[in-house]
This record gives structure tokens, sequence and C-alpha cells, in this order.
């Protein structure tokens, strides 16, 4: 009576079984996963995270979540947790972390694939320009505005950046024309 009380599987938690990975009567060895359980009332986003982007990550931070099975959704989220280990298993080194989504009434599954734009830092109040507008003539910044009918280079300094914009801090004003390299 004992001994089959003790072969007896209780989950930790109450959810939906995924995947069965034994029959009854097979033979299983220790930390071979018996089922897969999932709880999908609360979905998360496991994702990884390559070695040069981990260090700009943090617990709290702000994600968007855009799933590859529903074009045009996004959903938003927060880390929740940065794990401290690795895994080169693809080839390159990785970091886990944990998204938490928000409140969202999209038919999410388990397993579905999905692209993550963490946010590290927001600035506001400031004014971006194109990164085509601005060009490097040695330790200078430049961009070239239209004044009247006149094109002209204007010394400019830049702050922070991302893949389609440059923050100026100095040397242009709000409603200038700006023109595109």
């Amino acid at each position: 009576q004992e001994n089959m009380q003790n072969m007896q599987l209780r989950a930790p938690f109450a959810g939906t079984l995924l995947r069965i990975n034994a029959r009854v009567g097979e033979n299983v060895h220790g930390f071979t996963p018996l089922v897969v359980l999932a709880d999908l009332t609360e979905m998360m986003v496991r994702a990884e995270i390559d070695e040069i982007d981990v260090a700009a990550a943090a617990e709290g931070q702000k994600v968007y979540v855009r799933l590859d099975a529903l074009p045009g959704q996004e959903l938003e989220g927060r880390i929740t947790r940065l794990m401290p280990g690795f895994s080169d298993a693809r080839g390159t080194t990785t970091y886990a972390a944990i998204v938490e989504l928000e409140d969202h009434d999209l038919p999410l599954r388990p397993g579905m694939g999905a692209n993550l734009t963490i946010v590290t830092q927001t600035i506001s109040d400031t004014l971006l320009v194109s990164r085509r507008a601005v060009r490097q003539a040695g330790r200078y910044h430049i961009v070239r505005v239209l004044d009247g009918r006149r094109e002209r280079d204007v010394v400019v300094t830049v702050g922070l950046s991302n893949d389609t914009e440059i923050e100026i801090l100095s040397g242009l004003e709000s409603g200038q024309t700006v023109l595109l390299e």
C-alpha cells in the first residue's frame, strides 16, 4: 500500500496536460519528464537573449512581443526573471529570460514562436532624426538642412540611437527641414 502511494504523481499546480512521455508499464529513468503540464491561464514567454544584448537587459524592463502566428499583433510584458546561467547549444551564447505578459485576449498557445523588443532606455521630449540624415566627418557629426532655398551643413551633437534614428542634443531645432543622404 505504501509503495503504491509513493508511485502516485501529484502535480504541483492545476493545469492542462500537454504531453505524456511514457506509457503504462514502460520503464523510465530518473530525470526523464513523464508529462508536460502547463497553466494556460497565465501565459509567459521564455526568451533567449544573445550575449551581446544581455548586459543591457534587466528584470522589470518593458518588452514588446510579436508572435509569428499572429502577424500585426503586439503584446506588452516585463522581464520577471533573467537567468544567470547560459546556453551555447546553437553555437551562440544566450541567456534565458522569463517575460510575463500583460492582460490580453489573443489566442496564445504553448510553443508559439515570438520576437521580442526589450526597452532598455526611455527618453522623452527629444529631437530625433533619421540615421540617414547624419554623416560623420572626422570627429564631427554633420546634418544637411534646407535653409530657405539654400542647403547647408550643420554640426550636431548626437545622443542615443537605435537602428533607424539618432537623438540630436544640439545643433538643430524642431521644425528645421533635414535632408537625407
